[in-house]
């Protein structure tokens, strides 16, 4: 029956915020990195982004640690890829919990190497603003649990929304897949 539920919140979700998504450019919405910089995606230009929405002590197997580790396993396959550029950044759901040091902590205990990953952060109402803008949203629930369907987009070098994964159902191979065709689409169109 809970499972039920939260496939039934999840499609609300999904819904309700994709409407919201329209009206909400998330380019220019201020982030701030695990290191405590300022950022805005418009700053991440050049490489196609994968986005991926997650808070720090999420403890479910099938949630937010799967979503950890199928990003760990795409810097696998990428580090054997040429010209394959992509940047990774997991965007915090619970920003009144999750601020830089956190962040920073939840990264070297997981081994997301600041090189290789960004994690980010803002205010209650950037974080809501940046999450709803692609069509993802995060409701707090019992317990301290943040209700959410996993969700991970994959942006073009253009900041254009080229895929949205629901759930943790993607593969790496998908997403490789997915770069490949955005590469070879910019590619014959000259954007790179």
């Amino acid at each position: 029956m809970l499972q039920f539920l939260f496939r039934l919140l999840s499609v609300w979700l999904v819904c309700h915020t994709s409407m919201v998504a329209a009206e909400i450019s998330p380019e220019t919405i201020p982030l701030v990195d695990q290191n405590g910089k300022r950022f805005t995606l418009q700053e991440l230009r050049g490489n196609g982004i994968l986005i991926s929405f997650v808070y720090t002590y999420c403890n479910m197997s099938r949630m937010c640690p799967l979503t950890v580790s199928l990003n760990k396993q795409l810097r696998e396959e990428l580090s054997h890829q040429k010209g394959l550029d992509l940047t990774q950044l997991f965007v915090t759901l619970d920003p009144a919990v999750d601020t830089p040091d956190v962040l920073k902590a939840f990264a070297e205990k997981r081994g997301l190497s600041s090189s290789d990953y960004m994690l980010a952060t803002g205010t209650k109402e950037n974080i809501a603003d940046f999450v709803s803008s692609f069509g993802a949203a995060g409701v707090p629930g019992e317990e301290g649990v943040i209700m959410h369907t996993p969700m991970t987009v994959l942006l073009d070098s253009k900041l254009k929304l080229v895929h949205r994964y629901l759930g943790n159902n993607w593969s790496p191979e998908d997403v490789i897949k997915d770069i490949v065709k955005i590469k070879g689409s910019e590619t014959s169109k000259g954007l790179r």
